[in-house]
């Protein structure tokens, strides 16, 4: 139950963050942890045009609706170097995560080096909200 409260803080230190942040912010592994780890992420994929609604389990799975329509699983990983991947059928795909605006993005970083935007995240949601 100690986690939880220190969870919540840090989960208002970075809304906190982005509202007083002028520049754009990339996440470290740790924060990155702390944002998705245990919780409910809404997002729109921008890539597909899609709503995503995913829950980030601790244990490193995510699983909910995709932006492919579907409802489904798969693992997740933050690399120590700052990046939250995704295990997908057409190999691993790592994201930046970006505080812009009093919002998180998520930039697919590509095999050249580029990023793209790939989701705009709506909302973070202690637990698993839709039970997947």
């Amino acid at each position: 139950m100690k986690y939880l409260p220190q969870k919540i803080i840090t989960l208002i230190g970075l809304s906190m963050l982005t509202l007083t942040a002028a520049a754009d912010q990339t996440l470290n592994a740790t924060e990155i942890k702390d944002l998705f780890g245990g919780n409910t992420v809404t997002a729109f994929s921008e890539i597909k045009k899609a709503p995503v609604r995913l829950y980030y389990d601790t244990n490193g799975e995510v699983r909910g609706l995709f932006s492919s329509g579907k409802i489904g699983k798969t693992k997740w990983w933050v690399k120590d170097s700052g990046v939250i991947c995704l295990k997908s059928l057409k190999g691993d795909m790592c994201f930046e995560v970006v505080a812009k605006n009093n919002q998180y993005l998520k930039y697919l970083i590509k095999g050249d080096g580029q990023r793209m935007l790939a989701f705009s995240m709506e909302t973070f949601s202690p637990g698993n909200m839709n039970q997947y």
